[in-house]
């Protein structure tokens, strides 16, 4: 059968295809940039304040969701001034490299990898209590009541911040942190880009009501939104 665009531009063509199919938004897939432009205050909206004592638990809704690569954007906003920066990865998922390029101090960055979820809380728990740690990121798996609630005042004892990196099926678990984001991939037409779309979903919120969604930008090779 022949192309009834194969004569014509391809401007022309894209121009057909979008009345055909309207529902296929060639030129809107990545959000345009009024939209982008508050990202920060977007996110800032939904995580509140980045600083010690705070406890956020980000959830993965699937592999390449974005999750851990915002919590590590969390971490480095919460310890830009001084202290050293905990990595407990549990999962086996943190790449020092990406921290490397995105600014993060090597000789203040402490990456531990436990055998077990057991040795992992553990390690986040003594980390988290420490007077000379600024930020711990930590991966995990299913976290017990108990065991959240030990996370949250290691937080508040000491100095910390503190970001979980979990998959989402543990949302319905009882939970103590301050904030909890689910994090989600939004598809972009450009596989060229090095821009990671993520929408955010604020699903508890332990100070407050619930704040809603927002789509942020983030540029995996630099650490910036």
């Amino acid at each position: 059968m022949q192309d009834p665009f194969a004569n014509q531009p391809r401007s022309s063509s894209t121009s057909r295809l979008q009345q055909l199919c309207p529902s296929l938004q060639l030129a809107k897939a990545v959000p345009p940039k009024c939209v982008l432009a508050h990202q920060a205050d977007s996110l800032q909206r939904l995580t509140g304040e980045l600083g010690p004592k705070r406890l956020i638990d980000c959830l993965a809704t699937s592999a390449g969701s974005g999750a851990g690569l915002v919590g590590l954007f969390l971490c480095m906003q919460a310890c830009r001034q001084a202290g050293e920066f905990v990595v407990v990865d549990g999962k086996q998922s943190f790449f020092p490299p990406v921290a490397a390029a995105w600014g993060v101090d090597a000789k203040r960055l402490l990456v531990v990898r436990p055998q077990t979820q057991r040795d992992a809380v553990a390690t986040a728990l003594q980390a988290l209590r420490s007077p000379a740690v600024a930020a711990v990121w930590a991966s995990l798996d299913r976290i017990d009541p108990k065991s959240s609630r030990r996370l949250l005042l290691a937080t508040e004892a000491a100095e910390a911040f503190g970001v979980l990196v979990r998959p989402a099926r543990y949302r319905p678990d009882p939970n103590w942190s301050d904030v909890q984001l689910c994090c989600e991939p939004v598809p972009s037409l450009d596989q060229q880009t090095d821009q990671l779309l993520v929408r955010l979903f604020q699903t508890r919120n332990r100070h407050g009501p619930v704040a809603g969604e927002a789509i942020i930008s983030l540029n995996w090779r630099t650490g910036t939104i």
